[in-house]
C-alpha cells in the first residue's frame, strides 16, 4: 500500500536580538511548515515560501530545510530552527500558477488535534462537505481521483504534471476548485492536485488554500484566520 507522506511541522517562534544592527524589537520568525528544501515562514507578520538556495525575502536566505529543521542566513549569521509540533503530511507537488482570491469574510476557525496527531476540519469544496486534513507541506490542495469523482470535479482538459513526494516522483492532474469554505473562511479558485487511485485517504488542505490564512498553533489547538 503506497503512502504519500512527508513529516511536517507547525509553528515555531524564534526571536533574534539586536546583535546585527537590526531594529531594537529584533526579528520575529514563525516557521509554519517544512519539507525538503522548502520552508513556509512568517517574518515579522509577512508570510513567505522559501526555497533552498533561492532569493532572500525580508533579508533571510534559506540555506537548507528538511522535515525536521530549517537553516537560514540572516545578515551573515546562520541560524537553525528546530521542530515545534507535527501535523498531517503528504503531497509536496509544486503549483504552476497563483490563486487570485483571498478569504471573503473575517472569521476564525479553531481545530483540535486528533488522537493521531493530525488536524482535521470539516469544510466544503464546491459546496459539498468533506473532512480536510491540514497539511502545510502540500503545495496544493490534494485529493484522490475517487474523491474528485465524488465531488463531481470536471477532469476534462486537466493538465497532467509530475510532483515530488517522500516516496519519489509521481503524476497528478491539476484542476481548479470553485471554492473552499472552512466555517466561513472562503477562498475561490483554489488550485488542486488529483492523484489517480484512492490515496490520499483524506483530502489534503494544502498551501493553495492555506497561503490565504494566518495559522497559529498552541498546544493541541490550531487556529486559522484570514490574512488582513
Amino acid at each position: 500500500m503506497k503512502q504519500y507522506a512527508t513529516t511536517l511541522l507547525l509553528y515555531l517562534v524564534l526571536y533574534v536580538p539586536n546583535a546585527l544592527g537590526t531594529p531594537p524589537d529584533g526579528l520575529h520568525i514563525e516557521v509554519l511548515g517544512l519539507s525538503k528544501d522548502r520552508a513556509f515562514m512568517s517574518v515579522n507578520g509577512r508570510q513567505h515560501v522559501f526555497q533552498s538556495g533561492g532569493s532572500a525575502k525580508d533579508g533571510i536566505h534559506l540555506v537548507s530545510a528538511n522535515a525536521h529543521e530549517a537553516v537560514i542566513d540572516y545578515g551573515g549569521q546562520t541560524l537553525t530552527l528546530g521542530l515545534s509540533g507535527r501535523i498531517g503530511g503528504s503531497l509536496s507537488a509544486r503549483p504552476s500558477g497563483e490563486d487570485t482570491h483571498r478569504p471573503s469574510v473575517p472569521s476564525k476557525v479553531t481545530i483540535t488535534r486528533d488522537p493521531g496527531g493530525r488536524f482535521v476540519v470539516e469544510g466544503r469544496i464546491n459546496g459539498q462537505q468533506r473532512p480536510l486534513l491540514v497539511d502545510t507541506g502540500a503545495s496544493m490542495v490534494a485529493m484522490s481521483s475517487r474523491d474528485a469523482a465524488a465531488l463531481g470535479i470536471d477532469m476534462v482538459g486537466a493538465r497532467k504534471r509530475i510532483g515530488q513526494t517522500a516516496s519519489g516522483a509521481m503524476s497528478y492532474y491539476e484542476v481548479m476548485l470553485d471554492e473552499i469554505d472552512i466555517d466561513g473562511i472562503r477562498v475561490a479558485n483554489v488550485q488542486a492536485a488529483v492523484l489517480e487511485g484512492n490515496y490520499p485517504n483524506h483530502i489534503l488542505l494544502g498551501m493553495s488554500f492555506l497561503k490565504h490564512v494566518a495559522i497559529h498553533q498552541q498546544g493541541t489547538e490550531l487556529s486559522m484566520t484570514p490574512q488582513s
